[in-house]
């Protein structure tokens, strides 16, 4: 509605500028030293893993989370329920075979601008391998101990088990038992009787049950270190001694009276048949 310029404008003062600053994130992690991975016996408790020296210098706090994985690989595991330091003390050893296992280092930093965690993952150990335990072998027994009927007070009632052996390189030992019954079950260990052959007592009449139990002893395995087998069980048994009959007199001698010279004094015993 103006008769001259029907526009006007005014400049301001330059201002000081619009400075955009970058973010700072929360720093990696840095990882000292790496877990290990190990080969343990099945059910052993040494299968320890860690990561050791992890640390940032922007004043964040680290956590951890072990994971598990079927293959070599850090990526695709599974989370570990519980695993969140930087020891994993206890990887299972009940399952024969290879596992392997990594951890995520996390840095949780709530002051910088940016992104407030960072991750940094482990080396992939070369897994826990569990071996299956290897037990002391069970001992072979080549010859059974054999039964025998002597009679009572005899000597030759020994007994003998032949040719136990083992190829684990153990040491073998043996332990003889008596028994009521016919059985290898419930016997009486016997004082003394450590030895391959056993001389058992023969001032009793009747019939004893023996048996030996052979165990391979071998400290060097990871599993059981003593294995045993019992040999067959056996009877000796002892008969009474039968002694000579005493003779029985039917008719005994008889006393005479005769003349100096007589040739009739004849004295005799009569016998008696049974």
């Amino acid at each position: 509605g103006v008769s001259g310029n029907q526009t006007a404008t005014t400049t301001s003062n330059v201002v000081g500028g619009v400075t955009v600053n970058a973010l700072v994130n929360a720093e990696t992690p840095a990882i000292g030293t790496q877990p290990m991975g190990a080969t343990v016996n099945q059910g052993a408790t040494n299968a320890t893993l860690s990561v050791g020296g992890a640390s940032v210098s922007d004043g964040g706090i680290l956590s951890y989370q072990w994971y598990s994985n079927t293959t070599n690989s850090p990526s695709g595991g599974t989370p570990i329920s519980g695993a969140t330091n930087p020891i994993y003390a206890a990887p299972p050893t009940s399952t024969i075979g290879t596992m392997y296992y990594y951890v995520v280092v996390t840095n949780t930093n709530s002051g910088v601008s940016g992104n407030q965690t960072a991750t940094e993952t482990s080396n992939v150990v070369g897994g826990v391998t569990v071996n299956a335990l290897v037990n002391a072998e069970t001992p072979a027994i080549g010859t059974q101990p054999a039964g025998k009927t002597v009679n009572q007070g005899a000597t030759n009632a020994t007994l003998s088990v032949g040719g136990a052996s083992v190829s684990d390189g153990g040491t073998l030992s043996y332990q003889w038992y008596s028994n009521t019954t016919n059985s290898t079950n419930g016997g009486t260990p016997i004082s003394g009787a450590q030895m391959r052959p056993m001389q058992p007592p023969t001032f009793a009449v009747g019939t004893v049950y023996y048996y030996v139990l052979v165990t391979n002893t071998n400290s060097g395995v990871s599993g059981n270190q003593t294995a045993t087998e019992t040999s067959n069980v056996v009877g000796v048994t002892v008969n009474a001694l039968v002694n000579a009959e005493t003779p029985a007199i039917g008719t005994q001698p008889a006393g005479k009276t005769v003349n100096q010279g007589a040739t009739n004094a004849t004295l005799s015993v009569g016998g008696k048949c049974k």
